[in-house]
């Protein structure tokens, strides 16, 4: 992917992130929690992949974001694997598109656990226990 290839949220997502990213915040960066998001939405339902995001985004975070020592090789994981095929990873649009959907599905599967649990206190204690949990 490029690094102006860009992932999306919802627009219930949007305002979330906004609140919970930056400096001193739960997370550094939106693409953190946009991670963290796919992981849970993966570990909760690795052999089903949500239904799309549609149209209703807003939010974005650009792949050059994400980490390239652990965030992209996981996020290219997660999309082989829901994909059964390396196709998409392919550099073409048809490809791209894949990805696209199968990464905002998980990410938005993983932002509805995370708002559960959360409670609407988001905090580093409740993320550490839905952690915990979440891989045991």
């Amino acid at each position: 992917m490029h690094n102006d290839f860009r992932l999306y949220t919802s627009k219930q997502a949007f305002e979330i992130y906004n609140e919970n990213c930056g400096d001193k915040k739960l997370f550094p960066k939106k693409s953190d929690m946009y991670f963290w998001c796919v992981t849970l939405g993966y570990k909760h339902a690795p052999n089903l992949i949500p239904s799309s995001l549609g149209p209703e985004r807003q939010g974005e975070i650009h792949w050059g974001a994400f980490d390239d020592d652990i965030q992209k090789p996981f996020l290219n994981m997660v999309a082989v694997e829901a994909n059964n095929s390396f196709d998409v990873l392919a550099d073409n649009k048809e490809a791209q598109e894949k990805f696209r959907d199968i990464i905002q599905a998980y990410a938005e599967l993983g932002f509805t656990l995370l708002c559960t649990n959360m409670n609407g206190h988001f905090t580093s204690d409740k993320l550490m226990e839905i952690i915990i949990n979440e891989t045991i």
